[in-house]
């Protein structure tokens, strides 16, 4: 039997929707008016569908008595409306293709709790401008802003370790990129038809040597 499941409104402005999820007993997943939730354990929950508007958003933070602390899998994936989105400041991941192909969305505020953003996740996000990555965030996975040709300014973090193939492939507006000295890793393509595209390296790093070898335009600056 069935039972009614109240849930706190999740999303605000534009798409303000009323939810009320239905589950059976033990069900992990649960469905809004215009959410889809994966429970995680007591004490977490994960945004896994979203069918509303789009248009301007800002992720709540919880989710009755659990806190939303991840976008998860094709969250918001080919959501045409989505414009701008503000994450809550307890999301710690962003998974794979959490917004491939929002081909609306400009802007997104991640917050610097986010540790870990999936493959593919802004893929063919061909308005996004501007985006920051945070602190914490060690890699950018295969094809993480791939397609996103009106992407013009990207803030990577200190604590970068590793780019992913084809991670910036045809970021068409892109004109410079401080790759930090931390990064040790570069995949195949990661900067393929960028045709602007300037590196700022540090002086002796392994993206020095990287642009170098792949004959990418780039300045060095000192550690």
């Amino acid at each position: 039997m069935k039972k009614i499941i109240a849930v706190l409104m999740v999303f605000a402005l534009v798409a303000a929707c009323s939810v009320y999820a239905f589950a059976d007993g033990d069900e992990e997943v649960i469905t809004g008016s215009c959410y889809r939730f994966r429970i995680l354990n007591d004490e977490e929950a994960s945004i896994v569908g979203f069918f509303g508007d789009g248009g301007y958003l800002h992720l709540d933070s919880s989710i009755g008595h659990r806190y939303i602390t991840s976008v998860g899998t094709s969250a918001f994936e080919f959501n045409t409306n989505l414009i701008n989105i503000r994450l809550n400041s307890r999301v710690k991941e962003i998974g794979d293709y959490a917004f491939h192909g929002c081909t609306e969305l400009q802007r997104i505020t991640i917050p610097a709790s986010v540790q870990s953003i999936g493959k593919y996740a802004f893929q063919s996000c061909n308005d996004l401008e501007k985006i920051a990555v945070p602190e914490g965030v060690t890699e950018l996975k295969d094809g993480t802003f791939m397609f996103c040709p009106g992407l013009t300014s990207v803030s990577l973090p200190s604590s970068l370790e590793k780019i992913g193939t084809r991670a910036f492939e045809f970021c068409t507006s892109l004109e410079s990129l401080e790759i930090p000295a931390s990064v040790s890793e570069i995949g195949d393509y990661a900067f393929k038809d960028c045709p602007r595209l300037t590196l700022s390296v540090a002086e002796g790093s392994f993206a020095e040597q990287y642009a170098k070898e792949a004959e990418i335009p780039y300045t060095v600056t000192a550690e």
